[in-house]
């Protein structure tokens, strides 16, 4: 498999979770394990799938991230009819908490587009905007993650079957984060649509499941 691209070094840390910074560039592999499990080596996080209905109102969509300890490190959640992926942090996912991160796929036709939207943990909440492409060339899967035109993350499918992703984070960039990018962009690959979340000064017409 060819060489992932380097990323930049970050001046400034892009974190949801301290702890979960790489402290140098790094690869993680990220691989499925039974039916609605998926594993992060390198990180060390467990990652857990399900779905419930909403009385009559079509399903939510779960994500759980789990550390080696196995104790909670975020959930990721979205309605059914929508398109948007919200993060929340163990305790605050009440209808009021404002979500951590917020995952918005983009439509467009050539490539897999997505804006994440992180309250930086490494910079007071401040909010970054971080830019998510994905294509496909000779039926080779890959994702790159941007913040303002710099790269800070990249990835590859090294076995599309049993979805195997190697994928390399910069320095300064949460492990944590960059396994719930891939994940969810991955999810868009197969579930095209679009988010109308804009950032928290933006427009928004989603709400987060409560």
């Amino acid at each position: 498999m060819a060489k992932l691209p380097e990323p930049v070094e970050l001046k400034l840390p892009i974190a949801i979770c301290n702890e979960h910074i790489a402290p140098n560039t790094t690869t993680i592999r990220i691989r499925r394990h039974l039916t609605a499990t998926f594993l992060t080596d390198g990180g060390d996080f467990t990652i857990s799938t399900s779905a419930d209905g909403e009385h009559g109102r079509g399903l939510r969509q779960y994500r759980y991230f789990y550390d080696a300890s196995d104790l909670p490190v975020f959930s990721l959640s979205m309605k059914g009819n929508g398109a948007t992926w919200y993060m929340q942090l163990p305790g605050d996912s009440t209808s009021t908490s404002e979500p951590i991160a917020v995952l918005a796929p983009r439509w467009n036709l050539f490539t897999n587009k997505m804006h994440v939207y992180v309250r930086n943990s490494a910079d007071n909440y401040a909010e970054v905007k971080l830019e998510v492409r994905g294509q496909v060339m000779f039926r080779k899967f890959t994702t790159e993650v941007y913040l303002d035109g710099a790269l800070v993350m990249s990835a590859r499918v090294k076995d599309i079957r049993h979805f195997e992703w190697v994928v390399k984070v910069a320095r300064g960039f949460d492990i944590s984060l960059a396994s719930a990018i891939l994940l969810i962009s991955a999810w868009h690959w197969y579930k095209k649509g679009s988010s109308s979340y804009h950032g928290a000064s933006g427009s928004r017409s989603e709400k987060a499941p409560s």
